[in-house]
């Protein structure tokens, strides 16, 4: 189970990596102008939690790292469905994930 949690993490920080990078340049946005700023200050906080769970659960032999799984998942789904379908009204979905 750490080597399944491991290659989830990596995964999670390569996509977090990339919705923070394209969406500094511009390419994918909430669709709220400025105010995705305050998506992206909760992306980095969700990621910072995420470390210290990940460094518990290397640490120690836990059960919980189906929960650390289902966590990071959420994550993702949550703020995939955000730069989608549920994007605010500056630029409201057009069908298109990038601008």
């Amino acid at each position: 189970m750490k080597q399944i949690s491991r290659i989830t993490f990596l995964i999670y920080l390569l996509w977090m990596l990339f919705v923070i990078f394209l969406n500094l340049r511009g390419d994918i946005t909430f669709g709220h102008g400025l105010g995705d700023l305050y998506y992206l200050i909760a992306l980095i906080f969700l990621t910072v939690l995420s470390i210290v769970f990940y460094i518990r659960i290397t640490k120690r032999n836990y059960t919980n790292a189906y929960l650390f799984v289902v966590y990071l998942l959420l994550i993702i789904i949550s703020f995939c469905i955000k730069l989608t379908l549920l994007r605010g009204a500056e630029y409201p979905w057009n069908g298109k994930f990038f601008l």
